[in-house]
Parts: structure tokens; C-alpha cells; sequence
């Protein structure tokens, strides 16, 4: 069984969306992989960082998820408080319980949020697709948005796992394998 990880795709994140690297294209095919992995019956996972003081707290409407990737009732929801999406949270549970082996992750911000949850998922086990062109982040004062995409596309698609490694493919080829291509 697939299951796909969004994670954090949050309106305060995307505020001001010139801030992440080809938000909009980010997100739109984000979009199309939820919609091909709930057409094979895969899971779809929502995960919110649930914040204080105002910033991803929950209820507010930055915390909401982007408008532009509407949920489905069949979609999960998940918060979490630190950058791995399994920690102190039901997620591994909830993913076990439905037979989930197999997890593409997607989101914001790809070396924060989305590297500990790839890292996460690999030591718990879990077959990994991480789709190349469907996460972000913003510039960092040593390296820009792009670069820092690439980076850790190239690390998890060599880091060594206790199962099999990381697949990392544009979502073109991810779509193909869902049969959705």
C-alpha cells in the first residue's frame, strides 16, 4: 500500500510565496500526486506543524493548508511540533494500521521538515519516493532555494538505509509508476 506525506504546506509558509523556490509549480503538482494516489486508493497525509503565539497555531488560518490543495474526506490529517513528522505523533500508527509500506514524501521545507521526515521514514523502515520537483524551501544566507532542492535530492538519493534507498524522480516518472502517467 502507497501513502503520500504532505507536509507542512501551510498558508503562513507560503505567504509570501516569492519566498520558496517554484512555489507555484510546487504546489500545483503537488496537487496532481494527491489526486493519482487517491485514484489508485492510495492514502493521502496531511501533516501540520502546529505552532504558538500566533505563527502555524492551530485554528488560525495560517495554519491552514493551502487552499489551492483541497482535502478530501478520505485524506488524513496529522500535527506535529518538531521538523520530523514522526515524532511524538500517531503518524507511524496510523500509516502501519492501513498497510502502508511504501511513502512518497512531498512539502515544505525541503531541509528542514522534509529531510527529517525522509530520514524518519528510512529508519523506521519504510520504502521511500521522494518526488524531486514537488518540495521547496527559501534562500539561505549560504546557499539559494535551488541549490539547496538539488543538494538534498542528490544526499537522499545516496544516503544509505537499512531497506532500500531513497528513490528520488520527477513526478513524471512517480505518476507512471502510480499508473497515472
Amino acid at each position: 500500500m502507497n501513502a503520500l506525506l504532505v507536509v507542512d504546506m501551510q498558508r503562513d509558509l507560503f505567504r509570501d510565496a516569492d519566498a520558496r523556490h517554484d512555489a507555484q509549480g510546487v504546489v500545483s503538482r503537488i496537487e496532481t500526486l494527491c489526486r493519482a494516489m487517491r485514484a489508485t486508493g492510495g492514502t493521502v497525509v496531511f501533516v501540520r506543524h502546529a505552532g504558538a503565539d500566533g505563527w502555524l497555531e492551530p485554528g488560525t488560518e495560517g495554519w491552514e493548508i493551502l487552499s489551492e490543495l483541497p482535502l478530501s474526506e478520505s485524506d488524513l490529517p496529522v500535527e506535529k511540533m518538531s521538523c520530523d513528522s514522526f515524532c511524538r505523533t500517531p503518524l507511524e500508527a496510523m500509516l502501519r494500521e492501513r498497510g502502508v509500506e511504501h511513502l512518497y514524501v512531498v512539502g515544505c521545507c525541503t531541509d528542514y521538515c522534509i529531510d527529517a521526515t525522509v530520514r524518519a521514514a528510512a529508519s523506521l523502515g519504510f520504502r521511500l519516493t521522494v518526488p524531486s520537483d514537488c518540495h521547496t524551501t527559501g534562500d539561505k544566507p549560504a546557499l539559494d532555494a535551488a541549490t539547496v532542492v538539488r543538494h538534498h535530492n542528490h544526499v537522499w538519493a545516496t544516503m544509505i538505509t537499512p531497506e532500500q534507498p531513497v528513490r528520488v524522480m520527477p513526478l513524471a516518472d512517480c505518476l507512471k509508476e502510480l499508473g497515472n502517467g
